[in-house]
């Protein structure tokens, strides 16, 4: 799976796994698996550095992905994947994936908690829009059960290694070669190498700003005929590279960072996608559901008093105001004909996410039946908040007028289980790094009180977390 050449039992040099551990999980890998059916073994591991062994190289496939608690997630490499047709795509990956859960036999280390075997997935922005050759390589619409999981939750990690027939001797040598990778326990070593000074680069290609201006200029004309609302426009810099970046370096960054983002990253080869977000998009545990509307924005330079003083102005807009509100009447529309109940705050909050503050409203609430994550997903995206109202125009601006294919940008990541429960979040503040460059992406809500200099200060600051990530700026606070 990642290469040949290397001890079979690197992990148990590495004192990352028990012997006791990887003697079961090689015996119940070994035993016997009826045709056309998979065995997911877990078994107890060390505390490690899940990104310390990320590495830009290889042909096998990886997806990282973690909460604004601490959950960790690394998942390596695909038992089973599919990729959806655009037409009915989050419909098509429930129905795939539905004939995969009863084929899945689980085996525990004793004491070891039965984990909820996830589906990794990531999606477009706009199925029926341009995908473009910069995202050759990364799949329009992806999902996948890894062959290796490994897990970080309060504090326990364990290891899910998941096999089909014929496949478990791959299989254990694959795991052997995978945690040989790892970092031994953690060290405060991960915060001085997240702070490394950034390395040169030049940017190649930058949207020009007389460009930001007359896309501006098309929306509010539109606005003035009454064709829509708000339009989100998405602006993209296309920055080259001079060394392969340190994927694991900009994960610990924007961890210590953004600490209140959700953060993922998905390799397929030769291209990464990357995203910290702080829009949760869904989050569905049984028959409780949580969404967030995340609409207007308001960045600082500075101190606390610049912090304070922005707060004060956000909350005393009336342009961000009504900009937000579209956002929460949009999604409370969406999931209404879900909800048995459904609680919504009567004013937004004001959340941090690193140096711009940002208008939030929560939405949560308990479901009328049985409904699966993907239907959430399917019904709540996209927001006015990358999207725009009425959602069928802003739509087909975006398709006629940005230059770029936003692909995975702004659109739904996240995983859902057996149980149809599942977590998906809106990608924004991300890039997609290709050898020798990187096209960071940022977006602005514009409506009728919209200034262009000001929506094009704030892409700035929206640009930031993948600059900063990716060593294209220093992190100056």
């Amino acid at each position: 799976m990642i290469g040949p050449g290397i001890s079979p039992t690197p992990c148990l040099q590495c004192a990352i796994i028990s012997g006791e551990a990887f003697s079961f999980l090689r015996d119940q890998l070994s035993a016997p698996v009826e045709k056309h059916r998979f065995r997911a073994v877990t078994v107890p591991i060390e505390r490690t550095w899940l990104t310390g062994g990320l590495k830009l190289g290889g042909t096998e496939p990886w997806i990282y992905w973690a909460t604004p608690s601490g959950e960790e997630t690394l998942a390596w490499g695909a038992a089973w994947k599919t990729a959806p047709d655009a037409q009915n795509r989050f419909a098509a990956a429930q129905s795939a994936a539905s004939t995969l859960w009863d084929r899945i036999e689980w085996r525990g280390f004793p004491r070891t908690r039965k984990p909820h075997i996830r589906i990794f997935s990531g999606f477009a922005f706009d199925p029926a829009g341009p995908y473009g050759t910069e995202w050759n390589g990364v799949p329009s619409n992806y999902c996948v059960l890894p062959s290796i999981c490994i897990t970080c939750a309060r504090g326990s990690f364990r290891a899910t290694v998941i096999s089909g027939r014929d496949l478990h001797g791959e299989a254990l040598h694959g795991f052997s070669e995978f945690l040989g990778t790892l970092r031994a326990p953690l060290t405060e070593a991960r915060e001085d190498r997240a702070f490394a000074p950034a390395t040169p680069h030049e940017t190649t290609g930058e949207d020009l700003h007389e460009r930001w201006l007359r896309s501006i200029a098309s929306i509010k004309d539109g606005i003035t005929s009454g064709i829509f609302q708000k339009v989100v426009v998405a602006r993209s810099v296309l920055q080259s590279l001079p060394r392969k970046p340190d994927i694991g370096r900009a994960l610990d960054l924007l961890a210590l960072r953004y600490p209140d983002s959700y953060r993922f990253a998905a390799y397929f080869g030769e291209k990464l996608f990357l995203a910290a977000t702080p829009e949760l998009l869904v989050h569905k545990r049984g028959p409780r559901f949580v969404t967030h509307a995340l609409a207007g924005s308001m960045p600082f330079h500075g101190n606390a008093q610049a912090e304070r003083a922005a707060r004060r102005a956000l909350m005393r807009s009336a342009k961000d105001s009504d900009e937000h509100s579209l956002v929460v009447e949009a999604i409370r529309r969406s999931v209404g004909g879900f909800a048995k109940t459904l609680e919504v705050s009567t004013s937004p909050r004001i959340i941090l996410y690193g140096d711009i503050a940002h208008l939030e409203t929560p939405l949560e609430g308990a479901l009328e039946d049985d409904v699966h994550v993907l239907r959430l997903v399917s019904a709540i995206h996209p927001t006015p908040a990358v999207g725009g109202v009425p959602s069928d125009e802003a739509l087909k601006w975006i398709r006629a007028n940005e230059e770029v294919p936003r692909g995975w940008y702004a659109g739904p990541i996240g995983w859902f289980d057996s149980n149809g429960d599942g977590c998906f979040v809106t990608a924004i503040r991300s890039a997609l790094v290709a050898p020798g460059s990187a096209r960071l992406f940022a977006g602005a809500g514009i409506v009728a009180a919209s200034d262009p200099a000001t929506e094009y200060e704030e892409t700035e600051a929206k640009l930031k977390p993948m600059r900063l990530a990716l060593g294209l700026a220093h992190d100056v606070r």
